[in-house]
């Protein structure tokens, strides 16, 4: 049989979690499970996790394990896009796991329609948060051109529409698209070009893919330069954004504002990194120089009062972020 999905599951030391994402995997109510395949990448893991990911393989057909030395989740996720063999592909996180109606839900009617991509919503699960085994039915998906589903990240700043989990992609568009190798927030790089370079978008109002919280994860721990690589990927999409002088401007705002973000965690949670974030305020400075017009066009009254609170005084602008930090807990 043809494969339809490529389902690639990056690993590095879960073995306490792997066999809860296989299994979602594996237990899929999907009316074809024998059109996917899985590829368990082993990004030279340290622990048992090798091990559980080729006891699967020995079990089961579909599942496909790659060894390689550690190299990072891009590297990983690339080595299984390089390998699948599906028209449409699929990433799961392997601390992640999926609601057992995931490829029904989203698999089948991007198939019948012949969409580009598909985009599910997210549960962020706590260990010991309840899991849901009931069936969904009727669950009709918005259509939207790929314009209008990337102002969803580039205008609304949705995480669960940048994330690259709980999507269905064209396998040809991902290898066009491989994700860099040894940048932090990976998804910010790739994500909105795969949306924007679709014709036909399906949205799913429903909740399909269980994102797993977990306290030593590198993205909940404590800021550090690492996170810096996004203001990297937000600068690339302003040039991306190029051709569409709205999505263009949207990409700047968003940019400017994540700079301002960055400089007040490195100033509140990193010591020693005075330069850093004196750099931070010359590159805000530098941008702003050339785009304020276009920026604060774009801007909302309450985006235009940051901007300009920045503007006057860092300092100031990071007690406001303090107290409205305090305000939301």
């Amino acid at each position: 049989m043809d494969k339809k999905i490529s389902i690639v599951i990056p690993v590095y030391n879960v073995e306490d979690y792997l066999n809860r994402c296989v299994d979602s995997v594996l237990a899929q109510t999907y009316k074809e499970p024998d059109a996917m395949e899985i590829f368990l990448v082993d990004d030279g893991s340290t622990d048992r996790s090798g091990e559980i990911c080729d006891a699967y393989a020995k079990k089961d057909a579909r599942v496909c394990v790659i060894h390689q030395a550690n190299q990072g989740l891009s590297a990983a996720r690339n080595a299984g896009t390089m390998q699948a063999s599906a028209e449409y592909i699929t990433y799961l996180d392997s601390d992640d796991f999926w609601h057992k109606d995931f490829l029904k839900i989203m698999l089948e009617p991007t198939i019948k329609k012949g969409a580009d991509l598909a985009i599910g919503d997210l549960y962020v699960y706590y260990e010991g948060d309840p899991i849901s085994e009931e069936t969904i039915t009727g669950c009709e998906p918005e259509v939207l051109s790929g314009r209008e589903a990337v102002r969803l990240i580039v205008e609304d700043g949705e995480a669960g529409v940048i994330s690259a989990s709980a999507k269905i992609y064209k396998t040809a568009k991902m290898r066009e698209h491989l994700y860099p190798v040894g940048k932090l927030n990976e998804d910010e790089f790739v994500t909105y070009k795969a949306i924007a370079e679709s014709d036909t978008v399906l949205r799913y109002p429903v909740k399909l893919l269980y994102y797993f919280q977990r306290k030593n994860s590198i993205m909940h721990v404590n800021y550090s330069l690492r996170r810096l690589d996004k203001l990297e990927a937000l600068r690339e999409a302003v040039d991306y954004f190029s051709y569409d002088a709205q999505l263009q401007a949207a990409a700047k705002l968003r940019y400017a504002l994540s700079v301002q973000i960055a400089y007040y965690r490195v100033r509140k949670e990193m010591d020693g990194q005075q330069e850093t974030y004196r750099k931070l305020r010359q590159t805000w400075k530098a941008f702003m120089q050339s785009e304020k017009k276009i920026i604060r066009q774009k801007a909302s009254l309450f985006d235009r009062l940051v901007l300009d609170i920045f503007r006057f005084s860092p300092s100031l602008y990071c007690v406001c972020c303090k107290i409205i930090l305090r305000l939301q807990k």
